[in-house]
């Protein structure tokens, strides 16, 4: 979808014209924001019985409001502490998916999680003291609010017990023996690892910033007249409202220079990895340029899979059907690539392009850059942590992994891509690559927020939106309130 398409649609779907101003001929058919909560929801708990199945939405027609999202049947849930769903584009999730190419939505998002995952927020976890303890629930909040609602029903599981406890087994399941336990491990190891894992499975596909959100001296509330309030931020200049407006300001990007070093043409290398050929004893050796010998490695250009059916046929050029479908999820690809030296200083962006079915970590001369449906602790034979539906896979996913381009080295390269598949049993498989590198420099419109450039005094009531921009990037959202008592 190009990104006009996506803005247009963007709009539309909320009953708003192009510039999001409200178009009253235009029904609204979503509700954003209730969309967004939804998915987090489920992204956090990693429900597997969906999006397929188990799911309701529904709209008031006579407000004219939009659909909006309602969990149901969500008992395959809080199973996997790696579970990663952000890749689902099916059924209920379609919108969701349609929606991820728009870059207003990506933040739009992110400040939802945002929200949700720092400064007290519903799935906040504090850092430096994760670990659950009931004396101080405000460090770990989705574990608290877990541990209040199995106080609730304690005594109810008893009778659940009795009525379903032998619907899958001869030996009963218990209140004590069973459900005390899974509770326990939930809130000792479940919920104080979640969040971070979460938070980084969102960076990793794009809804939400490198960029840290700044942070405020004081969350918000009452102060004194004159309070000082501070903001700092770990890159970037901080832009902040004090009028409610989002500072975010309208800056244009002139891309200056663009060069593509792989394209899914250029040669590489692949080895689906085994106790035979030595692979499952390779490591991370295989990361690295000279770090092993793969002159015996299947070679190609284009795609590296198999179908046995025919939508990748076209794609694929490496076929890896024979050693990897029904004995191994995984796949090594090497792509050497040469990089001029009088090049390498003035590069500042790059971006990975993606097909994929269904995961993959990629490897730039060893530092891993990007991943998608990866398990948190990736092995030679893992497989991917969820499905990437077959008309997806077969579009170039763009992932920007500036951050990265300081990876690059003058002359000889290697990106390394592990490619996972969902399962040894899938008929499908693909990983198809580019990399796209250049440079850019910010030009346009001066910035219509304050710069940040010491304590602001507070004298009135007032809300600060804040955030930082690193040239490039803008981060989340951080927002608070405060109520000045002039009367003290």
């Amino acid at each position: 979808c190009c990104p006009g398409c996506a803005d247009s649609v963007y709009q539309r779907i909320q009953g708003n014209n192009p510039d999001g101003t409200r178009n009253p001929e235009y029904e609204d058919l979503l509700d954003v924001e209730n969309m967004i909560d939804y998915m987090i929801l489920n992204f956090y708990v990693g429900n597997g019985d969906w999006p397929g199945r188990n799911w309701w939405v529904g709209r008031n027609r006579d407000d004219g409001d939009g659909f909006q999202f309602y969990p149901w049947d969500t008992e395959t849930a809080l199973s996997g502490l790696n579970t990663d769903c952000t890749g689902v584009n099916s059924a209920v999730a379609r919108p969701y998916a349609a929606l991820r190419a728009n870059a207003r939505f990506r933040m739009r998002f992110a400040d939802h999680v945002h929200r949700h995952f720092f400064n007290g927020g519903a799935l906040y976890v504090n850092p430096e003291n994760p670990d659950w303890d009931p004396a101080h629930p405000e460090n770990n909040q989705p574990a608290a609010r877990f541990a209040a609602l199995a106080d609730l029903i304690e005594q109810a599981i008893v009778g659940e017990s009795a009525r379903w406890g032998d619907q899958l087994t001869n030996t009963p399941y218990t209140r004590d023996e069973h459900w005390a336990r899974q509770r326990d491990s939930l809130l000792t190891s479940y919920f104080p690892q979640r969040s971070e894992i979460v938070l980084e499975q969102f960076r990793n596909a794009g809804l939400y910033p490198h960029v840290d959100a700044p942070v405020f001296s004081h969350p918000g509330g009452r102060v004194d007249p004159g309070f000082e309030l501070s903001l700092s931020a770990t890159t970037g200049t901080i832009y902040y409202t004090v009028d409610g407006a989002d500072p975010i300001m309208p800056v244009q990007i002139e891309e200056l220079s663009r060069t593509t070093l792989v394209t899914s043409k250029s040669p590489k290398k692949a080895l689906v990895p085994s106790a035979a050929n030595g692979g499952n004893a390779l490591g991370s050796a295989w990361h690295t340029a000279g770090g092993v010998d793969d002159l015996a490695w299947l070679s190609g250009t284009r795609g590296v899979g198999y179908d046995t059916g025919t939508d990748y046929d076209a794609l694929i050029g490496v076929d890896v059907e024979g050693p990897m479908r029904g004995v191994v999820s995984s796949v090594f690809i090497r792509i050497p690539f040469h990089l001029d030296a009088d090049r390498v200083e003035q590069l500042n962006f790059m971006t990975l392009r993606m097909r994929y079915d269904d995961g993959f970590v990629a490897y730039l001369n060893g530092v891993p850059i990007a991943s998608q449906n990866a398990p948190a602790t990736i092995q030679w034979n893992s497989a991917a942590t969820a499905g990437h539906d077959d008309s997806a896979a077969v579009q170039f996913s763009s992932l920007d992994v500036s951050k990265f381009v300081n990876a690059l080295q003058p002359g000889q390269n290697l990106l390394a891509i592990h490619g996972l598949n969902v399962s040894t049993g899938s008929s499908d498989f693909l990983i198809d690559v580019e990399v796209v590198v250049g440079e850019r420099q910010v030009i346009g419109e001066q910035p219509t927020a304050l710069e940040y450039v010491g304590p602001i005094v507070l004298s009135d009531t007032t809300t600060i939106k804040a955030r930082a921009f690193d040239g490039f990037e803008w981060s989340a959202l951080s927002e608070a309130s405060f109520s000045v008592d002039v009367a003290r």
